[in-house]
């Protein structure tokens, strides 16, 4: 008689087990995994349209920056621009000004205090001289506006009007026109 009870009692768990797993939806068996996405940053304020101008200890012009949208994180102490385009100034003496360095980008990023500005996404610059255009074109540029100093790892391409250069890695001077190319350089002069 204890056999049939238990017998009895092992078939009831037996059968309410197996309809309590036959409807219940497959969901309620899976581990609850969330995602481990940290969270998008929000900008903590932004504008739009804007153009910083900066100037010399003499007053003068020394540079434009300009971008349609700009956006402020101040937990990271950087500022993002959309489309950012630097245009830079160099003063000689008794002239007025001459633009000499202009760098557009897709994105930009504004370090700190405004010291270093980092440039993605199909970066362009244009250097124009007494020579003529020079233009450099980069994936990634961290440019110094103080020195008007920039360097990429990335690959790029510099076009004079007689010199045509690929390569990977860059350092540029462009108050002074030097550069430094650090790989897998090829070049091709085109003589006038």
């Amino acid at each position: 008689m204890i056999n049939h009870v238990l017998f009895s009692a092992f078939l009831v768990f037996f059968v309410g087990g197996f309809l309590l797993v036959w409807d219940s939806s497959p969901d309620s068996f899976m581990r609850n995994q969330s995602p481990q996405v940290d969270s998008i940053p929000r900008a903590d304020s932004y504008m739009t349209d804007i153009i910083s101008r900066q100037f010399s200890d003499t007053g003068k012009e020394k540079f434009i920056l300009s971008a349609p949208k700009v956006e402020l994180f101040s937990n990271t102490s950087e500022t993002l621009l959309t489309e950012p385009e630097l245009i830079s100034f160099r003063h000689k003496a008794g002239l007025a000004k001459t633009k000499t360095v202009r760098i557009n980008a897709k994105n930009g990023v504004l370090t700190g205090t405004g010291e270093i500005l980092i440039l993605t996404n199909n970066v362009v610059v244009t250097i124009e001289t007494a020579e003529g255009k020079t233009q450099l074109n980069t994936e990634r540029l961290v440019y110094v506006p103080s020195s008007e100093t920039a360097s990429t790892a990335a690959p790029f391409d510099l076009i004079s009007p007689q010199v045509k250069i690929s390569g990977k890695g860059l350092e540029a001077d462009f108050s002074n026109q030097k550069y430094t190319l650090k790989s897998e350089v090829q070049a091709v002069h085109e003589p006038i």
